[in-house]
């Protein structure tokens, strides 16, 4: 067997040493070019906004990837914004309005934003001022009838100390503190409180009003998107109602879905 002597030796594994190492360098090289092409790519793409508050468990879907998202976040096109349970997200727009992102939904990021500066609400002041006489008159009639005792158990009842989650899963929702919700302008947990009740009781006497309600409180966090398909369903729902044509007036002034 022939042997070598250890200069030569150690000369080869030097050599297996530095070919390893420029193998390892050239990968390394053409990964730095990959991200770099990729976060060239995203910082072309059309900034829409950015994420500037959440709760919970909140998703950023880009070509079927989900990431966590966080604030400040940036948003563009094409991506889907996803929300879990107990968790919403608020979005500050690059065309200055602001949109809020209830619980367990999923949006096209696009979508959300094209809807975010349509005059649907503005334009529709009149309809809503009109709909709370109509929803306070209802209110106080279920209110009436069911006695002042009743009435005062009721009212106890649907308090929620100041410490409480406000969307616990296992509560059941009633329609007065949906409502409080609703009249004190809280908006986000009004949407949520009025979607819960609506699940929980779809048959009520009190569910138009409610479902009436919960699109005027989509409107109000600037979600257009779920507004129109709220107003939508009591529109095909409520076909007879008197609130149809207040309905139909609102959808008259969304901007056309592409």
């Amino acid at each position: 067997m022939k042997s070598y002597p250890l200069i030569h030796q150690l000369s080869i594994h030097q050599n297996i040493y530095i070919m390893k190492i420029k193998t390892l360098l050239t990968n390394l090289i053409l990964l730095i070019g990959f991200c770099t092409t990729l976060t060239h790519a995203q910082s072309n793409a059309k900034q829409l906004g950015k994420i500037t508050y959440l709760e919970g468990t909140v998703q950023l879907i880009n070509n079927g990837v989900a990431s966590p998202a966080s604030i400040n976040s940036l948003l563009y096109p094409n991506q889907t914004i996803k929300t879990g349970t107990k968790s919403t997200a608020e979005i500050l727009w690059s065309n200055g309005t602001k949109t809020n992102v209830e619980a367990n939904s999923s949006y096209n990021v696009t979508d959300l934003y094209n809807q975010s500066s349509g005059q649907a609400l503005a334009q529709s002041e009149s309809v809503f001022s009109g709909f709370k006489k109509v929803f306070r008159a209802a209110k106080e009639s279920k209110l009436a009838e069911e006695g002042g005792i009743r009435r005062a158990k009721a009212k106890a009842d649907t308090m929620t100390p100041a410490n409480q989650v406000y969307w616990k899963e296992d509560k059941e929702m009633t329609f007065d503190e949906a409502s409080a919700y609703y009249e004190k302008g809280d908006y986000v947990k009004a949407a949520w409180a009025f979607k819960t009740f609506l699940d929980q009781k779809p048959l009520n006497e009190m569910a138009k009003y409610a479902t009436f309600a919960l699109g005027h409180s989509y409107l109000k966090l600037n979600n257009q998107v779920k507004a129109r398909e709220v107003f939508e369903s009591f529109i095909n729902k409520y076909s007879n109602d008197e609130l149809r044509t207040q309905a139909e007036s609102v959808l008259a002034k969304f901007p056309q879905a592409n």
